[in-house]
């Protein structure tokens, strides 16, 4: 066993392979990024990685689940700190720019 390994419980496991998943495919593409890919990024066999999910759709599933939460959160952030409708509005358009800006991956998950 590595020394250095962080033992974290199942649900952060399947948070830093979610994340990873969403880094890899912002650099490579959905379609090229490997199960052993999001292993090795995590630091986990790829045997754990489908401890954590039963399949590789289940991974992009959950990636997608996970930014639809994050980008929620954002959006409703912005929309509660404008003075009225149209700030509003203006405020959702840049902060879901920033979430983007933030997580290149997205317009590749999202139009793949």
């Amino acid at each position: 066993m590595s020394g250095h390994r962080q033992r974290l419980s199942a649900e952060e496991r399947q948070e830093a392979i979610i994340k990873a998943a969403v880094e890899l495919a912002g650099e490579r593409g959905v379609d090229d990024v490997t199960t052993q890919d999001m292993a090795s990024a995590v630091g986990v066999t790829q045997g754990a990685i489908f401890r954590h999910f039963p399949s590789k759709d289940m991974i992009w599933l959950a990636v997608i689940h996970w930014v639809r939460g994050r980008l929620m959160g954002v959006v409703d952030m912005a929309a509660s700190q404008g003075r009225d409708p149209l700030d509003s509005l203006e405020k959702i358009f840049y902060a879901h720019l920033g979430f983007v800006d933030k997580f290149p991956a997205i317009p590749k998950l999202v139009f793949t």
